[in-house]
């Protein structure tokens, strides 16, 4: 067992909302690893996509644009990452 009860699957009585959003949108996870590893995907997903929007609208050399790049190479690992946890 991970000494942080990943590996745990919820009972009843647990309340972690990432979890049980997790079983509504894609089905009931084996594990709380399981769940947390779909919301690290789903945030490589939506930090893709703002840091393409912050490219696309900022002005060369500017703030926006470095954070969009920063955003753009954090959503290339993390949907790596996820299915791992």
């Amino acid at each position: 067992m991970h000494p942080l009860g990943l590996s745990r699957r919820l009972t009843d009585a647990d309340t972690d909302l990432l979890v049980r959003a997790c079983d509504n949108r894609i089905g009931t996870a084996s594990s709380n690893g399981e769940a947390y590893g779909y919301w690290v995907f789903v945030l490589g997903l939506i930090a893709g996509a703002v840091g393409i929007g912050l490219v696309l609208i900022s002005d060369a050399a500017s703030r926006e644009r470095g954070a969009g790049v920063v955003l753009g190479a954090v959503s290339l690992v993390l949907p790596l990452v996820g299915p791992t946890i």
